[in-house]
């Protein structure tokens, strides 16, 4: 008997599911790299900047500050997306049949906050 194919449809969607979270999850990584070479460069540059040039130090604080509001933005809409695609997972398992997938393991980690458990 041939599969179903909104079942068929369905495990492809899982499948670009589970490689979406794990693209969120290495993004996140990379965002956080990214953030912490652009801050310590910038620390460089105002540290040799030097007390007489006051307006290049005041320049290199507010990019410092642009920076950190930017990668919040970054952050706080790719932890969005990872959240939906998430719970879009969950979804999925539930609808094919996954008692133990991983996506809702995940989901349900975040619930029980006891190490070990």
């Amino acid at each position: 008997m041939a599969d179903d194919p909104k079942r068929d449809i369905e495990r492809d969607e899982y499948k670009m599911t589970v490689e979406t979270y794990r693209f969120f999850v290495n993004l996140r990584f990379v965002t956080v790299a990214f953030a912490m070479t652009l801050q310590a460069g910038l620390f460089a540059l105002y540290e040799r900047a030097g007390q007489k040039e006051l307006l290049l130090r005041l320049a290199i604080s507010l990019l410092a500050v642009v920076l950190v509001f930017a990668i919040f933005i970054i952050e706080w809409r790719t932890t969005s997306l990872f959240h939906n695609v998430r719970k879009r997972g969950q979804d999925l398992e539930h609808r094919l049949g996954i008692l133990d997938g991983m996506l809702g393991r995940l989901i349900n980690l975040g619930k029980d906050h006891r190490v070990g458990r």
